[in-house]
């Protein structure tokens, strides 16, 4: 089976393409449960089907425009839609896209935090509930993990000690780093056997080394 992948995507230009890029999106036929085809997208931009990634949608719901960004996210079977961001990147060309995607880890490309700036996140589940949250520090987290347990941490390892003498397998606290990666190439890449490596694909899908990812810098 496919793993399905949630991508959260902000383009960033002029105000004439980020409207263009807005009008394009919305005026595409979506399905009864408001889903945008990647491949009418692709369709729309004359994109090659043979060489394009596009198996998965945009949730129309998360479509909005901010201050001169457009903001939408995605679901895809087996890596995300760089490709057909590129092309809509190719046809309003002050475009540049950022990106918040989670890959069994996550990964950003917004270096600076201009739009994701988080550089961690919680998932905790207390047994009858569990919640996910972003945050800029690890303090930051250690804190709001402490207010929502009833316990005071000064560590990630004082979580992982705590959650593990519970003994609950519904009970369980993961922090997951965000993994920052540079924006100057903003090339495809796919996830590795190790988490420290990403592949780099052009749009068209022809390899372009490798690159060592770093972890955000939120301690």
């Amino acid at each position: 089976m496919a793993n399905w992948y949630y991508t959260k995507f902000t383009l960033a230009g002029r105000a004439a393409d980020i409207e263009a890029a807005h009008a394009l999106l919305t005026s595409l036929p979506v399905d009864s449960d408001g889903e945008l085809s990647l491949t009418a997208i692709a369709e729309t931009l004359d994109c090659d089907l043979q060489r394009t990634f596009c198996a998965g949608y945009i949730d129309t719901a998360t479509i909005g425009l901010g201050d001169r960004c457009l903001d939408f996210a995605t679901w895809t079977k087996w890596q995300p839609p760089y490709q057909i961001v590129y092309a809509i990147c190719r046809r309003y060309a002050s475009l540049r896209y950022y990106f918040m995607a989670f890959l069994e880890e996550y990964y950003t490309n917004d270096a600076e935090g201009r739009f994701y700036p988080e550089r961690m996140y919680v998932e905790l589940s207390q047994g009858d509930r569990i919640e996910e949250r972003g945050f800029l520090t690890i303090a930051e987290a250690l804190a709001w993990t402490g207010e929502s347990t009833g316990h005071q941490f000064a560590s990630e390892e004082n979580v992982k000690q705590y959650f593990d003498s519970l003994d609950h397998p519904d009970s369980y606290c993961i922090i997951h780093h965000v993994h920052v990666i540079g924006e100057k190439e903003q090339l495809t890449f796919l996830p590795q056997d190790d988490p420290s490596k990403l592949l780099l694909l052009t749009p068209d899908g022809t390899p372009a080394g490798e690159i060592t990812v770093t972890f955000g810098q939120g301690e």
